[in-house]
């Protein structure tokens, strides 16, 4: 029976999902359940919500009994919002919603909906009450607030300053620029910015992202395939690029010395941290390489984080022969050096929502050597705090 005189009016309004472990354990005849030590039962007509339950992993139960008990109330949570939420969410979303691992409920009892949310409110929506958000339109909506990287005409007027002399410290050379490569007034408009900082990394700073790379692991380099309900995207194995990369999160993201590689790619664009994407940081063996593509998404409009805008590319390493960064409709090759930086635009200034034609490229493949490199890609708005969403 319930413990408090209150328990009635409380699960009338609403208490018994807004304040479940509380619930359970003071109101469980009010909040319909019956309690035998840790076993819940429910007196369901319409069992569809016990089923999508056991449609789940099972889920892993400490050995500890503190920890025990912790993932048992999550549990418990669970088929409560199961049976008073999401069997009222609508079939599809009924039978789409599923923990998806066994350490879920485990994982929810030590905080991970909240300080891991990318990961969690995807794989553990049962035990993150998160079923709603598996709709991207839910979890990611577009924000007509959201600030941009640049407003029309402000990425023009970043590559001028660096054209004007404004970070000589790093030893900018201008490869291509809108005027004054052609012999067509017509289209010299429409040549893009290309610039190298040949004195961009550090030795030091090279060798932190490579040692970080090492230690993170190399993984083949994917593709982004077919869009999944959920909003995120398979990834594919591509023959065009066969290279392997790790991506610069968590400890790698957070050291001082990585911090200050990204201070350096503000000074330079003038764009916040915030719009970049994690390092990814590259590693091309002989022979290896990266076929003819683009750096812009398409589908990326459709996110809260826009498409990406520039592409920052870093030099690691010296190559002894090829792996250079190739432009073919410009007819220019970049070479690697280590420690110099290229710069590029992935749109034209104002034309946010689509691709510059100019700026199709190629890693060209590695002939005698090793290469390091590392991408930092911009973002026309905020893309960590979409990302942490699973939103990118």
């Amino acid at each position: 029976g319930d413990e408090k005189p209150e328990c009635y009016d409380w699960a009338k309004e609403g208490e018994c999902t807004e304040n479940t472990d509380y619930m359970i354990q003071y109101c469980p005849k009010s909040c319909n359940i019956c309690r035998d030590g840790y076993v819940i039962k429910f007196p369901w007509i319409d069992m569809e919500g016990y089923s999508l339950f056991r449609k789940s992993e099972i889920q892993y139960l400490p050995a500890m009994t503190k920890e025990r008990e912790k993932v048992r109330k999550i549990i418990q949570g669970t088929v409560l919002y199961l049976s008073e939420i999401v069997r009222f969410l609508g079939p599809e979303k009924l039978y789409s919603c599923l923990d998806l691992k066994e350490e879920c409920a485990y994982w929810a009892s030590n905080g991970e909906c909240m300080d891991n949310p990318d990961f969690m409110l995807l794989q553990c929506p049962q035990s993150c009450r998160s079923c709603e958000k598996l709709d991207a339109s839910v979890r990611c909506p577009i924000k007509e607030t959201a600030t941009p990287a640049y407003e029309n005409g402000e990425m023009n007027a970043m590559f001028q300053q660096i054209a004007n002399g404004k970070l000589n410290k790093y030893n900018p050379n201008i490869l291509f620029r809108p005027i004054g490569n052609h012999e067509n007034d017509d289209e010299k408009d429409e040549f893009p910015w290309i610039i190298t900082f040949d004195d961009f990394l550090t030795e030091e700073e090279c060798e932190i992202l490579i040692a970080h790379g090492n230690e993170i692991g190399y993984e083949r380099s994917l593709n982004a395939e077919e869009e999944l309900a959920d909003g995120t995207f398979s990834d594919g194995v591509d023959e065009e690029r066969t290279s392997v990369n790790s991506w610069c999160e968590d400890n790698c993201h957070n050291d001082p010395r990585v911090q200050s590689i990204y201070r350096k790619i503000e000074e330079i664009t003038g764009v916040s941290e915030a719009h970049f994407e994690h390092l990814q940081i590259l590693r091309y063996e002989e022979g290896q390489f990266y076929g003819e593509h683009h750096d812009y998404m398409s589908y990326q409009t459709r996110k809260p984080c826009g498409p990406r805008i520039l592409t920052f590319f870093m030099y690691l390493s010296d190559v002894e022969l090829g792996g250079g960064t190739n432009f073919p409709t410009l007819e220019l090759e970049v070479k690697p050096k280590r420690g110099k930086a290229l710069l590029w635009p992935n749109v034209a200034d104002g034309q946010w929502d689509e691709a510059h034609w100019w700026t199709d490229h190629e890693a060209l493949p590695v002939e005698r050597g090793l290469k390091y490199a590392a991408n930092a890609w911009i973002h026309l708005y905020n893309f960590k705090e979409p990302h942490r969403n699973g939103c990118s």
